[in-house]
């Protein structure tokens, strides 16, 4: 048996090594996405404020950085929008007017406050405090008022920052339909497999079909539901560090719960079996996954 895991482990290591060759700053970062409703007419620009003095490679911009003419006037009102509070703002500044689309895909703070900059009015909207919820974060947000509402602008010390958060709209957009449903198609589709091959093993007996059909249910569904959970929340590139680890783990359950209940069979064709298994229901949960990334 020692020497049966050794193999399959050696086989799984090649797998993570050789199948996809990972680099420290390759591959999926995490974003945060916001798409505006109800905008009014006319220029704006979007950023994230936020209580991070430094974040990867972005630094907070102070009245010495160095901006493009355009851009100093936006980020002079964002710096004054935030001068008496524990918020930082950094240059990735977007003007949004035309696609009212905002996305920060490298290196996004954890949490944050949406601000919103109208040059024909001089005004600044914020939003209240946010999170990066999963890895890659959307929220939509939705403009209350084509204007600042006359009881607010007619106070003669201004609105306040609660009176101006009334003016958005933030909801977290949650699309998870189509991992689900790739969650649901590894699963049946990992069931079904196993259970042909099985039968090309000679597994028929109603026993041997159940066995196969209750193991395979238990292990996927506890396999593709975690890797469900780390793909929201780490990423696509846990398909490649994880989900090799996770399988090994499931062939050494299988193999040992095949071995117990299926003495009657060779427990070498037994071991090959699960092993053959295991690997094509790898590659098919890898393809799967991939639709999706």
């Amino acid at each position: 048996m020692r020497k049966w895991i050794q193999t399959v482990v050696a086989i799984f290591i090649s797998l993570v090594v050789f199948v996809v060759p990972v680099k420290a700053d390759i591959g999926p970062k995490p974003s945060v996405n916001l798409t505006f409703k109800n905008m009014p007419e006319g220029k704006y620009y979007v950023t994230l404020l936020t209580s991070e003095d430094s974040y990867g490679p972005w630094h907070p911009i102070t009245e010495e950085t160095f901006l493009e003419e355009d851009e100093q006037e936006v980020a002079k009102a964002f710096l004054e929008a935030i001068k008496d509070k524990e918020l930082y703002c950094y240059e990735n500044i977007q003007e949004c007017s035309d696609n009212h689309f905002y996305s920060w895909s490298y290196y996004p703070p954890n949490d944050f406050v949406i601000a919103i900059y109208f040059p024909e009015t001089k005004t600044v909207l914020m939003s209240n405090h946010l999170e990066r919820v999963a890895f890659d974060t959307y929220y939509t947000v939705y403009y209350k008022g084509d204007q600042l509402d006359s009881q607010l602008t007619g106070q003669s010390d201004g609105p306040s920052d609660e009176e101006m958060e009334m003016l958005l709209d933030v909801r977290e957009d949650i699309n998870n339909s189509g991992k689900l449903l790739n969650f649901f198609l590894r699963v049946i589709g990992t069931i079904i497999v196993e259970l042909l091959i099985g039968l090309l093993f000679k597994y028929r007996s109603k026993r041997e079909i159940r066995i196969i059909l209750i193991t395979n249910l238990i292990t996927q569904l506890l396999l593709h539901g975690l890797m469900y959970l780390f793909d929201v929340h780490m990423g696509p590139l846990t398909w490649v560090i994880v989900f090799p680890i996770l399988e090994l783990v499931v062939f050494i359950i299988e193999l040992i719960v095949y071995l117990i209940t299926m003495k009657d069979h060779n427990k070498w064709k037994t071991f090959f079996y699960t092993l053959l298994a295991n690997l094509v229901t790898f590659f098919i949960g890898i393809g799967l996954a991939l639709m999706i990334i």
